[in-house]
């Protein structure tokens, strides 16, 4: 039995139903703003991209896979940019400033997590 199949496997297994939820979660919440004093704060933008991060590390952290994560990543960009993509009448993610900085802060998101999760890795894991 190879040593690092089985959390591997694992994590890419985990991966597809975490992306959807984040895609899902993020969506509803990166359009959130507070106003204080005139000044718009992004925190639901802030909060949908901590979201989809912790998630990528718990996902990264408990199958030791960069793999686990990339696949968690990259099927969260590809979920928000179909989102992104839909007819005018039908888009969940708007073309704005909010809308582009979730969608492409996801792979931002998605690079850092892995140089992040590459101190998890099993000695000699080649993922």
């Amino acid at each position: 039995m190879i040593k690092g199949a089985a959390g591997t496997a694992g994590g890419m297994t985990v991966a597809v139903p975490a992306a959807l939820f984040c895609v899902a979660a993020g969506t509803m919440l990166h359009r959130l703003v507070l106003s204080l004093a005139g000044l718009n704060l992004p925190l639901g933008l802030f909060g949908a991209l901590v979201l989809i991060g912790a998630v990528q590390v718990l996902v990264g952290a408990w199958s030791r896979s960069m793999a686990a994560v990339a696949v968690l990543g990259g099927l969260s960009y590809a979920a928000t940019g179909w989102l992104a993509m839909a007819p005018p009448g039908q888009r969940l993610i708007l073309g704005d400033f909010h809308g582009n900085a979730w969608v492409f802060g996801i792979a931002v998101v998605t690079l850092l997590v892995m140089v992040w999760v590459r101190r998890f890795r099993r000695p000699g894991a080649r993922t």
